[in-house]
C-alpha cells in the first residue's frame, strides 16, 4: 500500500487516518512496531499519529511491548475481544482480495511454491 492509498480494510470500514493506522498494524500481525515505522508508511502528521496511538492504547487495542535503544515499541493486544474481531474482519478483507486476485485474468495461472497453491494458502493469513 502506498502512502496515499487506502487498503481494502479502509475501503470497507471507512477511509479515515485511524483505520489506515489500524490496517497497517493489522498487517504486521505478530510483529511489534515503532511510531516511526508508521510515519514511514502512512502520510500522516506526527501529532495526529501520536493522538491515534494514544487512543488505541487507551482502548487496549495496542499495548507497549518493549523498548529498543530508547524507542518504545507497540504490538496488537491479541487478548482483547475487540482486537480478535478486528483480526477476523481484517482476514475477511484479505480473503476478498485473494478472491479478486484469483479472478484476475492476468493472474489466471496458479502460483505454486513447494507444490502448494500460494493464493489458496493465503486464505487464512493472520491467526486469531
Amino acid at each position: 500500500m502506498k502512502k496515499n492509498e487506502y487498503g481494502t480494510f479502509c475501503k470497507i470500514y471507512g477511509k479515515s487516518l485511524r483505520n489506515k493506522v489500524l490496517e497497517f498494524i493489522l498487517e504486521l500481525g505478530e510483529l511489534d512496531f515503532a511510531v516511526s515505522d508508521i510515519l514511514e508508511e502512512i502520510n500522516i502528521s506526527k501529532p495526529k499519529l501520536y493522538q491515534i496511538i494514544k487512543e488505541l492504547e487507551e482502548e487496549n487495542i495496542i499495548k507497549k511491548s518493549r523498548e529498543v535503544s530508547g524507542t518504545q515499541l507497540f504490538i496488537l493486544n491479541k487478548k482483547d475481544e475487540k482486537v480478535k474481531l478486528l483480526i477476523k474482519s481484517f482476514n475477511e478483507c484479505l480473503k476478498t482480495v485473494i478472491d479478486e486476485l484469483k479472478e484476475d485474468p492476468v493472474l489466471e495461472a496458479e502460483v505454486y511454491v513447494d507444490n502448494v497453491n500460494v493464493l489458496d494458502k493465503l486464505a487464512g493469513v493472520v491467526p486469531v
